[in-house]
């Protein structure tokens, strides 16, 4: 079992040294919990007696403390004192709750519990006995207690006096607010149920649909159906994550559970509502901890025993299995709390299989539930993959699970901190493969291995996203004049400011990012046509000479450069275009919808918030409705929303981007470096390259960069770049396969105004358009002609024998 942090709430207090000071700082629960602990020695019985009772009225329980007066009355020494107390709260309320005013909400509660716990209803006698022996009662304070009447008419506190509701909101959770994901939750002894009302709350909106399990663990069934008579609501101990074990027989139930379900996790986090020690509650942790361990341990000795038969086999097998003819047998795990990625990884797995390979896909079965590393080892084991497929993972994520003698492709689609770094990059072994829309940065930045990668754009689904005619009834919801899908919906300022409290910057690098965030802003503003094409790199060096501090070490500087500056940068250039459609709309009438994750608090963009669009055919119906679908990226085109909403025949207006009209300009350039010998990073004079000169000169004006100066030199890092684009045959750049990318890329808003003006009262102009483009996507970028080209790839870089030096 994962040992989380275990968090408790107590009201037990170690015997003071003088119960007055309690009294006097007002802790009137612990002089109350003291008083009836038996602890106190008998010649202070009646000073404690009459401190509690003075703590009862603090508290607003005239009753229990007309018992406890009536106790001292037969003492002659506290008779008087007894008397006058009494006279005075003769009439003071009781604090004693009516059970009857719950019996309506116990009633309602009790129905709907069964219908989902129909276990629970054994208990159905006990809960319906509870007014006859418990008793009720409010302090002013808010709290509800619980008590029965013992022998000699005693009471007693179940299970103590406390203010639950300010200790169960100062308990300690075992995960942070900002987290993602968390394991699940242990719930012990909670009092009315207020702990578990908390833990369910704090964990209801985590990372997409992810919510952890809870299991709830009550031994005395009289406090779980208090808590039913006192909740005014219990859609939360229905929900389908929740585990109940209430009753004698909890403990063992809680352990039966997870001998039953092998795929639940152990509770990572623990809270209990008492400190009181329970020899029962230590040996059942004990045993899930070593049900924990036998797991690991399981799922430990599989991966060796699979490890043991891959790495069994001859060095020129994976050649042969590849080449032999036979289907193929392909793992892809992926995960269901993503946007994107399991549909990419659904539509992978029906390229594959048309082709007629065998394809399992392993992926979270419910919201609740985190794969473990020894059920990812079952999973290999059971299967025998001829290939892992993975996006943006790499086997070095999964020593514990993965084997490491078996084909393994990492598809990066995003650039994410696993990915971007040397230690990614030099986790490779001679079986890892990664496909990225480039691949040298990779290569030259992060020393991913150069054979290994194969360069592809994302890919689209043509038998998902089909062009035929949708039915009004699902277009109807949908039909506008302008759409935009994204999730990118959070404010450039908001980006930048949760991001430097995230960090924790020092001084000088917070200076810096404002520095950049200024710079970025500016720069999408006064220069719209080439927005997005300054390098990282390059504005981060400027904003260091110009301010005349460093970015700390280059791993700082990196991770500025890729988590800040480009999904920055990425943020503010799609927002400002949607400033366009949003300005004209308003202007003209016209209607525009945003779909996507948050855009319902956007200060700007919120009254034109249509809500997430699930993949499929909800994003059909959209690419259909839509006069005209927008595309806005810094990087280019090429990218999955345009790709699905020409397979489905929706019209696309373009963000102009350089990089999608650099496919002429680049073979003449490399041509006149290799005529001219050109080393990188050479200065030379330009008089002296005319030629070569000219096409410099209009690479530097393309992408908004000074032309002035008689000197040229074209930097190395550049030149890596277009060589791999020419090499990949500029398959992400838009201009290279679509011949009338210019009759829909728009550059500004004044180009942006003229073409919406156009395209919307031209049905025939779109549709002439979509009849243009869409056969490019269905040749050159479905999921069919991904997998033949990674199976072809694959083939290749295995003809070696997996010994030999070629591997990197």
């Amino acid at each position: 079992m994962t040992t989380g942090e275990s968090t408790s709430v107590t009201t037990q207090q170690s015997v003071p040294t003088t119960l007055l000071d309690l009294f006097n700082n007002n802790d009137h629960y612990a002089v109350l919990n003291f008083a009836h602990s038996g602890l106190e020695p008998a010649a202070n019985r009646l000073s404690v007696a009459m401190l509690a009772v003075r703590s009862y009225l603090a508290l607003g329980l005239a009753g229990p403390a007309r018992e406890t007066l009536r106790v001292l009355a037969d003492d002659p020494s506290s008779a008087t004192e007894a008397a006058e107390i009494a006279r005075r709260i003769e009439t003071a309320p009781s604090g004693r709750l009516s059970w009857g005013g719950f019996q309506s909400r116990f009633e309602r509660n009790i129905e709907r519990l069964y219908g989902a716990r129909p276990e629970l209803q054994q208990h159905d006698a006990t809960f319906r006995d509870l007014p006859r022996k418990l008793e009720l009662y409010q302090s002013t304070d808010g709290n509800v207690h619980i008590s029965k009447r013992v022998a000699a008419g005693g009471r007693r506190w179940l299970p103590d006096l406390c203010d639950a509701d300010q200790l169960t909101n100062k308990a300690k959770l075992g995960h942070q607010p900002h987290e993602l994901f968390c394991g699940p939750y242990l719930i012990v002894d909670d009092r009315r149920g207020l702990l578990f009302e908390r833990v369910f709350r704090a964990t209801s909106k985590m990372f997409l649909t992810f919510t952890p399990r809870i299991y709830f663990l009550q031994p005395d069934v009289r406090l779980f159906g208090v808590a039913m008579y006192l909740s005014e609501c219990i859609e939360a101990w229905c929900d389908e994550r929740v585990e109940l074990f209430v009753g004698p027989d909890a403990h063992e139930s809680l352990v039966e559970h997870f001998e039953s379900h092998p795929k639940h996790a152990f509770p990572s986090h623990m809270l209990m509502g008492t400190m009181a020690t329970d020899a029962t509650l230590d040996q059942t942790l004990d045993r899930l901890r070593a049900m924990s361990d036998a797991r690991v341990e399981h799922g430990r000795a599989v991966l060796a025993e699979v490890n043991r038969d891959y790495d069994a086999l001859p060095p020129d097998y994976w050649h042969k299995r590849y080449t032999d003819g036979r289907p193929l047998r392909i793992l892809g795990l992926t995960s269901r709390f993503t946007t994107y990625l399991q549909y990419s990884m659904r539509d992978c797995q029906a390229a594959f299989r048309r082709l007629g390979h065998e394809f399992k896909l392993s992926i979270e079965e419910n919201d609740h539930d985190l794969p473990s590393s020894a059920y990812n080892a079952q999973e290999v084991a059971g299967f025998k993959p001829d290939l892992i497929l993975i996006i943006d993972h790499l086997r070095s994520e999964y020593r514990e699970s993965l084997p490491t003698n078996v084909p393994y492709v990492c598809w990066i689609q995003d650039q994410l901190p696993n990915l971007i770094s040397k230690e990614a990059g030099r986790s490779h072994g001679p079986l890892d493969f990664y496909i990225a829309p480039g691949t040298e940065h990779l290569v030259r930045s992060y020393e991913y291995p150069q054979g290994q990668g194969m360069a592809w754009t994302m890919a689209t689904n043509e038998r998902l996203f089909s062009a035929d005619p949708m039915p009004e009834s699902q277009l109807a919801a949908h039909r506008c004049d302008i759409s935009f899908v994204s999730n990118q919906s959070r404010p450039p300022r908001v980006f930048h400011e949760e991001f430097v409290r995230t960090r924790s910057c020092a001084a000088d690098v917070e200076r810096l990012l404002e520095y950049l965030y200024e710079a970025i802003m500016r720069r999408i503003t006064e220069q719209p046509k080439t927005a997005g094409c300054r390098s990282a790199k390059s504005l981060l060096e400027q904003a260091q000479r110009d301010l005349g501090i460093g970015a700390g070490s280059p791993e700082m500087q990196d991770s500025i450069a890729q988590q800040y500056i480009f999904p920055l940068t990425e943020l503010a250039y799609r927002q400002a275009t949607l400033e366009w459609a949003a300005d004209y709309c308003d202007r003209t009438g016209r209607s525009l919808h945003l779909y996507g994750n948050g855009w319902s608090d956007h200060p700007r963009f919120s009254r034109y918030d249509r809500g997430f669009a699930e993949n499929g055919q909800q994003l059909r119906a959209i690419y259909q409705a839509s006069r005209i679908n927008l595309q806005i990226t810094t990087y280019g085109a090429v990218h999955q929303r345009l790709l699905d909403g020409l397979a489905a025949g929706g019209f696309f207006l373009i963000r102009y981007c350089p990089t999608d009209v650099i496919h002429n300009l680049v073979p003449r350039l490399l041509r006149l470096v290799d005529e001219c010998d050109i080393v990188a990073d050479r200065v030379y004079q330009t008089e002296d390259l005319p030629e070569l000169a000219d096409a410099w000169l209009e690479w530097r004006k393309l992408h908004g960069e000074d032309t002035g100066g008689s000197c040229l030199q074209i930097p190395e890092e550049l030149l890596f770049r277009l060589r791999a684009l020419a090499s990949n045959r500029f398959r992400h750049v838009a201009g290279a396969h679509f011949e009338r990318y210019g009759e829909v890329a728009f550059a500004d808003a004044t180009s942006f105004t003229a073409m919406v003006d156009r395209f919307l009262n031209n049905e025939d102009d779109r549709r002439e358009l979509v009849s243009a483009m869409r056969p490019v996507v269905i040749d050159k970028f479905t999921y069919a002609a991904f997998v033949k080209d990674l199976l072809a790839f694959l083939q290749s870089r295995l003809a070696a024998p997996l010994n030999s030096s070629s591997a990197r």
